[in-house]
């Protein structure tokens, strides 16, 4: 009797070893291939954001960009009151519905004041007679927030890239450029009350009445010397 009593008892311990190895095993391959995975999708691979930006953004992105460009005293009046008109005349989205259409806008400006208390510094204008003082804004940097620029290219896709980091990262590397290049040196509190010729884009919410826009291009009028 004793001894049917040990053999049982080591046919059980032996399976319970068995499912103990067995475990570890499932546990050691999932964390290699979760582990794979990461390496796989945030890996390097090759991408240089900054010299793609370079090769492209006189040829294809300005060129881009000044083709959609709307002038202000079209595309605001439109926005404001017939925004379904606008958004299929003149606005263009990435993905299905229910993402926010992108507008590329040009003219001269009005600049009312500069806030740079934040890195992500902004300049508040007027654009001539066709709205209200703070109703638009531009970023001025040195930090840029969202991807309107990026956003507006109808000749780029995420599918053009090896994944979504590397779409973030051209994304960032475009507002660099306006940043190192297009507002580079800019004394912007001399320019509070003068008015400036710019180019610019922006993704417009219409649950936010303040539209935060980008410039690709951005130079002051000249004025009379007397």
């Amino acid at each position: 009797m004793r001894s049917k009593r040990t053999i049982l008892c080591v046919l059980l311990l032996l399976a319970l070893l068995s499912i103990s190895c067995t475990i570890e095993k499932h546990d050691k391959e999932a964390k290699a291939k979760a582990g794979s995975e990461l390496e796989i999708y945030f890996g390097n691979t090759g991408f240089d954001a900054k010299q793609y930006v370079s090769d492209i953004w006189e040829e294809q992105v300005i060129p881009c960009i000044l083709s959609r460009a709307v002038p202000f005293e079209v595309l605001i009046p439109l926005i404001k009151y017939d925004l379904s008109v606008a958004n299929a005349e003149y606005g263009y989205r990435i993905g299905e519905e229910g993402t926010l259409f992108n507008f590329a806008v040009q003219g001269i400006i009005k600049v009312i004041a500069i806030d740079q208390t934040s890195r992500n510094g902004l300049l508040y204008f007027q654009p001539g007679d066709c709205s209200e003082e703070y109703d638009y804004v531009l970023q001025i940097g040195p930090v840029y927030k969202g991807t309107s620029i990026r956003d507006t290219l109808d000749f780029i896709s995420l599918n053009d890239f090896e994944n979504q980091v590397e779409f973030a990262r051209f994304a960032n590397e475009l507002n660099f450029r306006v940043r190192d290049e297009v507002l580079a040196g800019m004394q912007f509190e001399e320019l509070i009350g003068r008015e400036v010729e710019i180019v610019a884009v922006f993704s417009h919410d219409p649950k936010n009445q303040v539209n935060i826009m980008t410039p690709v291009a951005f130079e002051p009028v000249a004025t009379l010397e007397n």
